[in-house]
């Protein structure tokens, strides 16, 4: 048995969630309300539990969907988290600083530790 989630039909779910609405969640998705509407159904296959109830022209949660929306939103942010550090291109590059020696300690070490941690490509003199 497959168990890995499909991560567009999760953002697809959590957008409708959290907007409230299949219509606008495709707007915001660049996708159609029926591109939507079946990744919706997707997941819901894959999981085995109903995820929307249609409310007339809304949706609702059901139980299951509630379960599911608080991981969704973890799994998208840690998934775009990874994908934004390792795409991201690093800053390249020589870092030139003066700094006066009676404001050098303590506070300096720790500010260009945090920097050269934050920016390894990046050299300093």
């Amino acid at each position: 048995m497959n168990k890995t989630l499909d991560l567009s039909a999760l953002r697809s779910f959590v957008a409708v969630a959290d907007i409230g609405g299949v219509t606008a969640a495709a707007g915001k998705l660049n996708l159609t309300q029926s591109a939507v509407l079946m990744q919706i159904k997707r997941l819901e296959t894959l999981l085995g539990r109903q995820l929307i109830a249609r409310q007339g022209r809304g949706i609702e949660l059901t139980v299951h969907s509630e379960q599911l929306l608080d991981y969704g939103r973890q799994i998208i942010g840690i998934n775009d988290e990874v994908w934004n550090r390792m795409t991201h291109e690093a800053f390249e590059g020589k870092l030139v600083i003066g700094v006066p020696p009676d404001i050098l300690y303590p506070h300096i070490p720790r500010i260009l530790k945090e920097f050269s941690d934050a920016f390894p490509a990046l050299r300093s003199n």
